[in-house]
Parts: C-alpha cells; sequence; structure tokens
C-alpha cells in the first residue's frame, strides 16, 4: 500500500508539473490519493482490532478452561468479566470500522466515477 501511495504521489507531482494538465484531472487523482490513504489507515486499524479480537478471545477460552471445574475466587471472576468487555468491544471496533470501510467505499465510488475524466 505504501508502494502504491508513493507512485501516486509521483504520478501526482509530474502531472501537476504539466501545464496540460486540467482541473479534473488534479481533482481525480488527488481524490484517488485520499481514497488510498484513508482505506490504508482504516485498514490498519481493522487488522489490529481482528489481532487484539481473537488474542482477547483464546485468553478467555483458555481461562474459562483452567478454571472451570474450580471454585471461582473473586479474582478470577474479575479476570473473566474483565475479558468479556474486551472481547465485546473489539468486536464492536472491528463491526464499526468494517461498517465505515463500506460506507467510505460506496460513497466515494460515487465521486469517483463522478470525476473520471472523459476521454474523447
Amino acid at each position: 500500500m505504501h508502494a502504491e501511495r508513493l507512485k501516486l504521489h509521483k504520478s501526482i507531482e509530474s502531472s501537476l508539473a504539466k501545464p496540460s494538465i486540467t482541473l479534473r484531472q488534479w481533482f481525480y487523482k488527488l481524490t484517488v490519493l485520499s481514497v488510498c490513504d484513508y482505506l490504508s489507515r482504516t485498514h490498519c486499524g481493522v487488522v489490529a482490532a481482528n489481532k487484539m479480537y481473537r488474542k482477547d478471545h483464546a485468553l478467555m477460552q483458555t481461562h474459562i478452561l483452567r478454571h472451570s471445574d474450580d471454585v471461582k475466587t473473586g479474582q478470577q471472576r474479575k479476570w473473566d468479566e474483565e475479558s468479556r468487555h474486551r472481547l465485546q468491544a473489539a468486536q464492536q471496533d472491528v463491526a464499526l470500522a468494517r461498517r465505515d470501510i463500506a460506507t467510505f467505499k460506496a460513497k466515494d465510488q460515487k465521486e469517483i466515477v463522478a470525476c473520471t475524466p472523459i476521454h474523447t
């Protein structure tokens, strides 16, 4: 993703150096660049949330299995509750990030199509 962004930056810079670029083409390239930036940041957020979700889920499962037969102390119950809350928060973060990506893609796809240069 970083290499694509650098290539796009160079493309925009070289295009801006040419006097023949139209405002519409410049805006289109700028829009594509901002979409790439947003998606790379959002994708990283989704990946991080997924990792956290999987780690918390695994910890919670092993913790529950380890203490299921024992009489739980107050501290063990507290750990179980904290793990459950972290797991729910991670699931909500992932769901919100996925919804944001879908909304952003749908909205910007319409804008990108509207700004696409017409070749005659």
